[in-house]
């Protein structure tokens, strides 16, 4: 699940780039890393991060990065 969780915060880092501060990403990363217990509760982790991005960055980035952490997540078995 770790490998997961870290194929994750690669992307959401790319697609914020500049846009986010160090402490926005260091929570982001402490969703996931909270939410790496198993599926069901990653993919809960991945909705509240698309809800935080929409919410202090952009409506665009917060679509990307769910559709991004969805094809991720079907891969999970």
């Amino acid at each position: 699940m770790n490998e997961v969780v870290e194929q994750i915060k690669k992307t959401i880092h790319s697609i914020l780039g500049d846009k986010a501060s160090d402490i926005f990403l260091g929570r982001v990363a402490k969703v996931l890393d909270d939410g790496a217990k198993d599926k069901a509760t990653l993919t809960e982790a991945c909705a509240r991060i698309e809800k935080m991005v929409n919410l202090f960055i952009g409506t665009d980035e917060a679509k990307v990065i769910g559709s991004r952490c969805k094809e991720i997540l079907n891969k999970l078995p």
